[in-house]
C-alpha cells in the first residue's frame, strides 16, 4: 500500500495513510575478549603489563523499502483531502506527483581484530609513564542482492599511545597528567557501503501522472504499469536524484583520531577534588566516495540567484541579509555554483545545431566553448584529501562528597569544526547521498562549526540529608544553543528560477541573466550551505531537575518511594531547528509567499520535553 505525503522539498514532511518507507534495521556482533596482567618490582617500585587480543565479529542489514513501490506527492492546495484523491491534482498542470525508488539494500559484515600492551612503569615514587601500543586489523564484507558475497575493504594498522602522570608534592595532592594517543575507527557499514558491487542504494525518481485521477488512496503502479503510461503520456519523468554511484576501492587507509590530554588535579582532604583537563582531537583518514575528475566536470557560474519560478523573469537585484535572502525579490543568492558539464555540452550542441531552438542560452557559454568542456567521471572509495575535523574541549571539574550531603560542579567548554561531521564522508547520512566529494555544491561553504555540540556547557548539582528521613537533589544544566546552518536544496521542477548575475558598465551595475533551471537535473536534491557552515546558534536552554525519596520498612521489607521531576521550571528552549531556506508545504506557489520569503526558516521543529513527574518505587529483599 503506497504512502501518501504532502510534497515538500526538505523535511519534515506531513504523512497520511502508509508510511512512505519500510525501515529494517538487524545489528549483531559477536566478541571474544582475552587478557593477562603482571606485575613486576624494581626495588620498591611497582610496574604493570597488561597484555591482550579482542575479536569481533559483526553484521548489518539495512533495508529501507518504499511501500507500494510508489508513494503519492500531493501538493497541499486549497481544498486538499488525504482520502480524496480528486483533490490531490494541480490546478494548473493537471497533475499529481509520484515518487519512487530511494531505497536501500545493505547486506554486511565486518570483523575488527586487535591485540595490546599497556604498561605502567614507575620512575622514582612520583612519576609513573605509561606506553602502550594496539595493533589492529579491519575487515568488511558486502553480500549485495545481486551477486556473489565479496571482501570490499581490509586495513591493518598499529597505535601507539604514551601516558605520564607526576606527583607534583610528596603527599600526592597536586597531580599533573599528560596523555598522546592514537585510535582508530572500528570498521563499519558506512565506510564500504559504495564500493563498486555493492548494489545497496536506487536513485529517487518523481514522476508525474498525468491520467484521469484515481478514486482509491491507496492505489498503486508497477514500474511496468508506469512505463506503459508513460508511452502514452500519462506518466511523465520530471526528476531523478542520482543516489547509487560506487566505486573501486583505492588506497584505502582505516580513519583514524589523534589525542592530546592534559591535565592537572588537586585534592583537598578526603572531601573535594578540583580538576581541569585539556584536550585536543583531529581526525585522518576519513572515508569517502570520490570523483577523481570533480575538477574538470564542472563549470563554476560565480553569482548565482535562486528566485521566483522557472518561468518568470529575472528581478531586479536588492541587497541580500545576513541569511542570503534578498527582500521584495522573493529568493536567495546561493553564491557560486558548479553546473555538469554534461548538461551543458548537451545544451550547447543541441543550440548550435539548431535542434532546441526553445530552450535558452547558457551565460558566457557559446557552441566554442564545447571543444574545452570534459565530462568523465571517475568514482573511487578512498580517503578524502582534504577533509578535517578539529575538536579542542577544556573541562573544570569540582566534586565535593560529604558524609551527610555532596555537590558538584563542572564547565565544559568545546571547539568542533570541519568540513565533515563524521568519518564516512556523508554530509547528512540520512540521505543516502553520495557527498560532497561527488557532489560539488555540497562542499561550498561546508567548513565551520559542526552540529550537535554546545560551546558552553555548566553543570551544578546538590544532594543531602533533608529532614523526616528523606533525601533528595537538585541538578541545574545549562548550554549554549547548538550551531546550525542555513541551506538550499537545489531542484530542476521549475519551483525557481535561477539567475547568474555579473556586473557591467563604467559604474558596474548588477545584470542578471537567466540560467535555464533546467540544467539543475543533475544536482536534484542536493543541499548547498548558503553561508559559511555553523554561522547560527539555537537559543541557550537552561534546566532544572528535582529528586527526592524516602525509605520505609513494611513487613521486614525495605521499601524506596522516590519522585522525579523533570524540567522543573517548563522550560521550552528550542531544541532542533528549521534550517533549510525553502522549507515549505506549497511549492508551486498556492501559498508561494511563506516559501520564497523564507517563512519558515530558523523554526522551533523540537523543543525541550515540558515538566515531567515520575513517582516510582523499589522493594528490596
Amino acid at each position: 500500500m503506497p504512502g501518501v505525503r504532502i510534497f515538500a522539498l526538505v523535511p519534515p514532511y506531513t504523512s497520511f495513510g502508509n508510511a512512505p518507507f519500510t525501515l529494517r534495521s538487524a545489528p549483531s556482533s559477536t566478541s571474544a575478549d582475552v587478557s593477562a596482567s603482571f606485575r613486576m618490582k624494581t626495588g620498591s617500585l611497582t610496574h604493570l603489563l597488561q597484555v591482550g587480543v579482542q575479536y569481533t565479529y559483526g553484521s548489518f542489514l539495512n533495508q529501507r523499502i518504499r511501500n507500494g513501490g510508489m508513494t503519492w506527492l500531493p501538493a497541499a492546495v486549497e481544498g486538499f483531502a488525504p482520502s480524496d484523491p480528486s483533490t490531490w491534482v494541480d490546478p494548473n498542470g493537471g497533475w499529481t506527483a509520484t515518487e519512487w525508488g530511494g531505497e536501500v539494500h545493505l547486506n554486511a559484515d565486518v570483523a575488527n581484530t586487535a591485540a595490546y600492551a599497556q604498561s605502567s612503569i614507575s620512575l622514582g615514587s612520583r612519576v609513573v609513564l605509561s606506553p602502550g601500543v594496539r595493533w589492529g586489523r579491519w575487515q568488511g564484507w558486502i553480500d549485495p542482492t545481486s551477486g556473489s558475497r565479496f571482501e570490499a575493504v581490509h586495513d591493518a594498522a598499529f597505535d601507539p599511545r604514551v601516558g605520564l602522570t607526576v606527583n607534583l608534592v610528596s603527599d600526592g595532592t597536586w597531580t599533573a597528567k599528560a596523555h598522546w594517543g592514537r585510535y582508530h575507527q572500528d570498521m563499519m557499514t558506512q565506510m564500504f557501503d559504495r564500493a563498486a558491487g555493492s548494489d545497496v542504494f536506487t536513485n529517487q525518481e518523481i514522476w508525474y501522472y498525468r491520467g484521469t485521477p484515481v478514486s482509491d488512496p491507496a492505489t498503486t503502479f508497477t514500474v511496468q504499469q508506469r512505463d506503459s503510461l508513460a508511452a502514452l503520456g500519462l506518466f511523465t519523468q520530471e526528476t531523478v536524484q542520482p543516489l547509487n554511484q560506487t566505486g573501486p576501492v583505492e588506497s584505502y587507509h582505516q580513519p583514524y583520531t589523534n589525542e592530546w590530554l592534559v591535565g592537572i588535579e588537586k585534592q583537598f582532604g578526603h572531601t573535594a577534588k578540583l580538576s581541569f583537563v585539556y584536550t585536543r582531537r583531529t581526525n585522518h583518514d576519513m572515508v569517502a566516495l570520490i570523483d577523481k575528475n570533480i575538477a574538470t566536470n564542472y563549470t563554476y557560474f560565480p553569482l548565482v540567484r535562486a528566485g521566483g519560478y522557472g518561468n518568470g523573469v529575472p528581478q531586479p537585484i536588492t541587497p541580500g541579509d545576513a541569511n542570503g535572502h534578498y527582500p521584495g525579490t522573493n529568493g536567495f543568492y546561493l553564491g557560486g555554483v558548479w553546473l555538469p558539464n554534461n548538461e551543458l555540452l548537451q545544451r550547447l550542441r543541441c543550440r548550435g545545431e539548431g535542434t532546441c531552438p526553445n530552450l535558452v542560452d547558457i551565460p558566457g557559454l557559446t557552441y566554442a566553448d564545447t571543444a574545452s568542456l570534459t565530462w568523465n567521471p571517475n568514482y573511487t572509495v578512498t580517503n578524502a584529501p582534504d577533509a578535517r575535523r578539529s575538536f579542542d574541549q577544556f573541562q573544570m571539574v569540582l566534586n565535593v562528597s560529604k558524609p551527610t550531603w555532596g555537590g558538584s560542579f563542572s564547565a565544559v567548554w568545546t571547539s568542533l569544526k570541519g568540513n565533515l561531521d563524521n568519518v564516512t564522508g556523508y554530509t547528512a547520512p540520512s540521505t543516502f547521498d553520495a557527498g560532497p566529494y561527488v557532489n560539488l555544491n555540497e562542499a561550498t561553504n561546508d567548513y565551520g562549526n559542526l552540529p550537535n555540540y554546545a560551546n558552553l556547557e555548566a553543570k551544578v548539582s546538590v544532594w543531602g540529608n533533608l529532614p523526616l528521613q528523606m533525601q533528595g537533589g537538585l541538578f541545574w544544566t545549562f548550554r549554549t544553543g547548538d550551531y546550525y546552518s542555513s541551506t538550499f536544496r537545489l531542484t530542476s521542477l521549475g519551483i525557481y528560477s535561477y539567475d547568474v548575475i555579473r556586473l557591467e558598465g563604467r559604474i558596474p551595475q548588477p545584470v542578471a541573466e537567466r540560467l535555464d533551471y533546467r540544467l539543475f537535473a543533475p544536482l536534484e536534491g542536493q543541499d548547498m550551505f548558503i553561508l559559511e557552515r555553523g554561522r547560527y546558534k539555537m537559543p541557550a536552554r537552561a534546566n532544572v531537575d528535582a529528586h527526592l525519596e524516602r525509605p520505609f520498612s513494611v513487613g521486614g521489607r525495605h521499601l524506596l518511594v522516590s519522585m522525579d521531576v523533570f524540567n522543573l521550571l517548563n522550560r521550552g528552549a528550542p531544541t532542533d531547528i528549521q534550517s533549510a531556506l525553502n522549507y515549505g508545504i506549497n511549492p508551486w506557489g498556492y501559498s508561494s509567499a511563506n516559501i520564497a520569503n523564507n517563512a519558515y526558516f530558523g523554526y522551533a521543529l523540537q523543543r525541550m520535553p515540558p515538566r515531567t513527574f515520575r513517582l516510582s518505587a523499589q522493594v528490596r529483599f
